[in-house]
C-alpha cells in the first residue's frame, strides 16, 4: 500500500473510532437526562414555626409543557398537582368540608412548593413484588443509578396505572392555629383510603431533604391525580396494583 492509500486508510479509522466515541458519549448524555428540581418553604418552617405562608406563585412554575410540582396552598388550605403546565389545586368544598373540589388556579400561591421542568419521560413497568411504598422506594433507587441518575440529587418521578389501595388527604387548616402536627394536616380536611383508584402519581425523591420536602420516615413526597379528575391528594400511604409503570426523567414521551 503506497503512502497515499495508507494515509486515507488512517483517516477513515479515525473518523470510524470518533463516531463510535460520539455514539458512546452521546448515550452518557442523554442516558442521565435529571432535571434540576427546585424547592420553596420547608416542612420544618411548617411544624417548629407555623410558616405556612406564601413561598411561590403557581403561575412561575405552570403554563408551558414539561412542567410538573406538588405542593401546599399557602395557609395550607388545599394541595397542589401541577400536570405538564397545568396547575390543578384541591381544596376542601365551602359548606361542605368533607368533600373535595379541584380546579385550575395558576393564580394560586404555595406555602410548599417542589417543582421541575421534564422534557420527556421513560416508563418502566414495575415488578409485581414492588407493592408496598418501602418496595417502591428501594426500587426507584435502583432505577434511577440504571438511567444514569446521580441518586445523591433529588428527581421527580411518576405512576401510572391503577393503584390497590390509596391513603389520601387534603389539608384544610383552621386559621390560626399554631400547633402543627402530621396528623392533624392528615385529619384537617378531607382524608381517607380508596381502593383500585386509577389515575396518576407525581412523585419527588431525596435521601437529603428530609423536613424540608419529605417527612423524616421517607424519601419520597407524593402527590395522586385521579383519572376522573375529581381528586387530587397528598398520598399518606399506597399500595401498588398490577401493571404500575413507573416513570423516569429521560427521552421518552
Amino acid at each position: 500500500m503506497n503512502a497515499k492509500r495508507r494515509g486515507m486508510a488512517l483517516t477513515l479509522t479515525m473518523a470510524v473510532t470518533f463516531l463510535s466515541m460520539m455514539d458512546v458519549w452521546g448515550q452518557t448524555e442523554t442516558r442521565g437526562s435529571q432535571p434540576e428540581v427546585q424547592f420553596f418553604g420547608a416542612l420544618k418552617d411548617m411544624m417548629m414555626h407555623s410558616d405556612i405562608s406564601s413561598k411561590a406563585r403557581l403561575a412561575d412554575h405552570s403554563g408551558s409543557a414539561g412542567m410538573w410540582g406538588l405542593g401546599a396552598v399557602a395557609g395550607l388550605q388545599g394541595e397542589v398537582f401541577i400536570e405538564d403546565g397545568t396547575p390543578w389545586v384541591s381544596r376542601s368544598e365551602a359548606g361542605n368540608p368533607d368533600a373535595v373540589v379541584v380546579d385550575q388556579e395558576a393564580e394560586a400561591e404555595a406555602t410548599l412548593l417542589v417543582a421541575a421542568r421534564v422534557a420527556g419521560w421513560t416508563p418502566t413497568k414495575l415488578p409485581r413484588k414492588v407493592k408496598t411504598q418501602a418496595e417502591l422506594e428501594d426500587f426507584l433507587l435502583k432505577a434511577a443509578r440504571e438511567a444514569g441518575f446521580d441518586v445523591d440529587a433529588p428527581f421527580p418521578f411518576r405512576l401510572t396505572g391503577t393503584f390497590s389501595e390509596v391513603q389520601w388527604h387534603v389539608v384544610n387548616w383552621k386559621e390560626g392555629d399554631m400547633e402543627h402536627t402530621c396528623e392533624k394536616h392528615k385529619m384537617t380536611g378531607p382524608h381517607g383510603v380508596l381502593a383500585a383508584l386509577q389515575g396518576e402519581i407525581l412523585g419527588f425523591h431525596s435521601l437529603h431533604h428530609h423536613r424540608i420536602f419529605t417527612h423524616h420516615s421517607t424519601n419520597v413526597h407524593m402527590h395522586v391525580k385521579s383519572a376522573s379528575g375529581d381528586l387530587v391528594a397528598h398520598v399518606d400511604g399506597l399500595t401498588l396494583g398490577k401493571g404500575t409503570t413507573l416513570w423516569l426523567p429521560g427521552n421518552g414521551v
